[in-house]
This record gives structure tokens, sequence and C-alpha cells, in this order.
């Protein structure tokens, strides 16, 4: 059976910076789930994630600072980042990413409708398409504002 979930920041982690690599156009049915308290670099290069599960394809933990960096081409397939309101995410990097969301109620970056976002930063300088198929949803943000992070 395939792996259905990456763990990251999952008990005395040694090194805090991780990349993952994808081969264009393959996907894979994967969630990232980024445990409480990370604090941390994430480089996704060329990516495509495509959640079949109905959970988020990146999840963020409580009180975490994640760094997303782009690099390639990367997708989210049924799926987006979720940020609750204790946490913050900073995108970089030239890299692009889409996100294609398909279900009743959805979350591209941030948090669903009835939800609060954290702390949401982009200094990206490649491109972020969202695409929102449902009856309600959030691209960027989350239905009930932002937290007041930090």
């Amino acid at each position: 059976e395939s792996i259905a979930e990456i763990v990251v920041g999952k008990g005395a982690m040694i090194y805090k910076d991780i990349t993952l690599y994808g081969t264009p156009g393959a996907n894979s049915n994967l969630h990232i789930n980024i445990e409480n308290g990370y604090k941390g670099r994430i480089t996704l290069e060329n990516i495509s994630l495509t959640n079949d599960r109905m959970c988020p394809a990146v999840e963020v933990g409580e009180n975490s600072d994640v760094t997303l960096v782009l690099s390639g081409d990367n997708v989210l397939m049924n799926s987006g980042i979720i940020v609750p309101m204790t946490s913050k995410l900073t995108i970089e990097g030239d890299g692009n990413m889409v996100i294609v969301l398909n279900s009743p109620e959805f979350c591209g970056i941030g948090n669903l409708p009835d939800s609060s976002a954290g702390e949401l930063i982009f200094a990206q300088s490649g491109t972020i398409e969202i695409k929102g198929h449902g009856n309600s949803g959030i691209c960027i943000g989350s239905g009930k504002g932002f937290s007041g992070y930090g």
C-alpha cells in the first residue's frame, strides 16, 4: 500500500527544514500533516497531491510558524491548505501552485467558512491560482476572519 500521510515535525526532529520532491504530472493521494508547534521551512518542488480522503492536502498544526517554499509547478487537487488561528503561514519561492477544490464546503489557503485563519503572508514571486467548485468556500482567508497571531 502507498503512503497516505507525511507527518512533519513529529517528536524531536533533527532537521526542521525539509524538501518534498515530486515528478511533474504524477499524482499522489497524500496528505501533509504539520504537527503542533512546528517552526521551519517546507519546500514543495513539483508536488501533485490528489486528495480523495476529504481532509486538507496540507494541514498546519496549532501554534506553528511554517514557511512554504514553492519550486517548479505544484498542484493540490480536491483540497487546500488549512492554517488554524494560532498559526502563521508564509509562502515564498519562484514556483507556482494551482489548487483545485471540488467539495460542497472548501478552503484554498486559510480556513473553512465557519472558522478563523491564522496569519497568511504571500511573499512568493510565482503564481498561485485557486479554483473553487462547491456550495460555499474560501479561496484565501476564512469565513470568520484572521487571528491576531503572534
